[in-house]
């Protein structure tokens, strides 16, 4: 049996391994066209220099040693799923089951200006040298975007001593992940670092002559060296014409399996579905990468396994704040018609008593008829990831007030706080609802 990957991202690397114990006498041949991997998630921080780009980058020789699977440094132009026989620009390859893991491509805006030289996405390795050798003669930016990356970026580049702007056409920053109080938590964090931020507009011309020299946003003309743009990406899959794709990428069942027979896909390029309600959506998550892979992996070399789709479930970093969310924030459900009611606790990472005690605040939207736990976001100074992934699981597990009231947690106090957050934000939650009737 011989299993074609094609993309060595999170979703492929992922996808050859569980193919490889699942069916260990399985012919594996992983194709990309550039002979190593690295992941996605660090290059906003690599620019900063806490991470370097060789500890991020593994040669595939490296990454498939002894292992068993084999892999082709060549680019696929074309997939022949009656034959079932994969293109490349150098050879052609036959396969009995296929796993498309090709991944995502920056969205370019159609800006005027926007192939002067020093204007970059952040998306690739390369992308991110080229920005890096820019920063060294650049002392004003702008970012164009005001995502996960764009934050991220414009914090980069302010501790390397770049003056920065965020453009953002949505009101508020991390839209529409976050609700707009939290959003602003990360504002504040920006400007005391003394980040710009323009909300509400966008950038309608770059300007230059050969090299950007500013950006116009309305009437006001902001002077530049470097702009990034991180405006989001769009599934990497102009090859494919025989598989089914739609709006946010190729379409695929709970096995992953796609249109095609002996075809599956993982990974960004695919369409999943947003586990509270349902609906259709790309992801540009690594940890959704890898368990989708891990799953299609699995399935094309003969398991059975099940995806289970996505929480949006994500975190991040910005200066010294930590910020995540998970499921629905409360804009997004009362804009589906849901009957919500949100409880915030604010307090700290550890005891007042105790030395070392961090900011943290969190909030839990919860259905205020079933009190089904819908979603939540939390920020602070140190450990918002362990009570996120918590929020996440207790969604997944369709908790309800009660659930997380009878909640059991451990406790030390140089460790964290009690009682453990998520109680007193359920409590502030159900106060409000009994205010109601």
């Amino acid at each position: 049996m011989r299993i074609i990957i094609i993309g060595c991202g999170d979703a492929g690397i992922s996808a050859a391994f569980s193919a490889l114990r699942e069916n260990p006498k399985a012919e594996i041949l992983v194709i990309e066209k550039k002979g190593y991997f690295y992941p996605k998630c660090p290059l906003p921080f690599v620019l900063e220099g806490d991470v370097k780009i060789e500890d991020i980058v593994t040669p595939l020789s490296k990454l498939f040693a002894n292992s068993g699977i084999n892999y082709e440094t060549d680019e696929v132009v074309g997939v022949d799923t009656e034959n079932k026989v994969v293109q490349t620009k150098n050879n052609r390859f036959t396969y009995d089951c296929l796993i498309i893991a090709t991944g995502s491509k920056a969205v370019i805006p159609p800006i005027k200006g926007v192939n002067l030289e020093g204007v970059y996405t952040l998306k690739t390795l390369e992308d991110t040298k080229k920005i890096m050798q820019r920063m060294e003669k650049s002392k004003e930016a702008v970012i164009i975007g005001g995502g996960f990356i764009g934050c991220e970026t414009a914090a980069s580049l302010t501790n390397k001593n770049i003056s920065t702007t965020i453009v953002e056409l949505l009101p508020n920053l991390l839209s529409p992940q976050f609700d707009a109080n939290f959003s602003r938590i990360v504002e504040n964090k920006l400007n005391e670092n003394g980040v710009r931020m323009i909300t509400g507009k966008s950038v309608d011309e770059i300007i230059g002559k050969d090299e950007v020299e500013a950006v116009r946003v309305g009437d006001e003309i902001i002077a530049c060296s470097l702009v990034i743009m991180s405006v989001g990406v769009r599934p990497d899959v102009e090859f494919l014409k025989t598989i089914e794709v739609g709006k946010f990428g190729i379409k695929v069942d709970e096995k992953l399996r796609t249109s095609a027979k002996g075809v599956y896909a993982c990974g960004d390029c695919i369409r999943i579905r947003f586990m509270v309600t349902n609906e259709p959506q790309q992801s540009g998550l690594g940890t959704v990468a890898e368990r989708a892979g891990h799953v299609a992996g699995l399935n094309a070399a003969g398991g059975d396994a099940t995806f289970y789709h996505t929480l949006n479930s994500m975190i991040t970093k910005i200066f010294d704040l930590e910020i995540g969310v998970t499921g629905m924030n409360e804009t997004m459900a009362k804009e589906r018609g849901y009957k919500v009611v949100s409880g915030i606790a604010k307090g700290l990472s550890k005891p007042k008593y105790y030395p070392g005690g961090k900011e943290l605040i969190t909030k839990l939207i919860y259905h205020a008829n079933i009190h089904k736990l819908l979603g939540a976001e939390i920020a602070g100074y140190e450990g918002v990831d362990g009570y996120l992934n918590l929020a996440s699981m207790a969604i997944q597990k369709g908790s309800i007030m009660d659930d997380m009231l009878r909640f059991r947690y451990c406790y030390a106090p140089p460790i964290c706080s009690a009682p453990n957050p998520m109680i007193p934000a359920t409590e502030n939650a159900y106060r409000k609802l009994r205010r109601r009737r």
